[in-house]
């Protein structure tokens, strides 16, 4: 994360929090959603180290109306060998993202409709890491003309190296417009990057995500 330019920060501190987990505490990490709206996860690894960073927020406390973060993580297996494994499986398991997603849920007695658009996209080999990448676009709308309308739009990054995956993503949330949410370039291109950059310090020996 202290590769994130100036420039991303808006309203909000050039800081970093990180965090690190090992089994059994670590989880199976989110990738998608299938058509059915149901959550499409990785493999559960055996180490989890994150580092995430705020870059903008707007309002603060139960009324914020708009947010965007980086973040990254690095999920290490057992071996090399277990790492490939969960990365082939990963790669399999991405055939169920759906490109359009939906689910009604009820939540304290209100409708909520949710859709989601994915896109995942195969990225070319950089010194022998495989990779792929994840976009999605979600909007969330609840019941009635004054109900609460969410809009995230979201991208990442995954890339293969020794035994470990890394995942590097970028989110921009918004309740306020539609076009609020929507990821520059710029920023989809730093997330593509970052993922090389931590996958290239692994290989040099480092153990931290950003």
């Amino acid at each position: 994360m202290a590769d994130i330019p100036s420039s991303y920060f808006v309203n909000q501190p050039k800081t970093r929090s990180t965090s690190y987990s090992v089994a059994p505490q670590t989880n199976r990490f989110e990738v998608c959603v299938d058509k059915d709206g149901k959550k499409v996860f990785g493999g559960t690894p055996l180490q989890r180290a994150n580092a995430s960073a705020s870059l903008y927020q707007q309002g603060s406390g139960e009324n914020i109306t708009a947010t965007r973060s980086a973040s990254s993580d690095i999920y290490t297996y057992a071996a090399r060998a277990r790492a490939r494994a969960a990365w082939r499986a990963l790669v399999k398991a991405t055939a169920r993202c759906a490109p359009t997603a939906g689910t009604t849920q009820t939540f304290q007695g209100v409708t909520v409709d949710v859709v989601a658009k994915q896109k995942v996209r195969s990225s070319a080999s950089v010194a022998a890491m495989a990779g792929f990448t994840v976009t999605q676009n979600v909007a969330v709308a609840a019941e009635g003309s004054g109900g609460l309308q969410i809009w995230v739009g979201g991208f990442t990054s995954y890339r293969s190296v020794g035994s470990a995956i890394v995942r590097s993503q970028f989110a921009n949330y918004s309740t306020i417009a539609l076009s609020d949410s929507v990821l520059k370039p710029a920023w989809t291109a730093f997330t593509r990057e970052e993922a090389i950059r931590i996958g290239l310090r692994l290989r040099r020996g480092a153990s931290y995500a950003g």
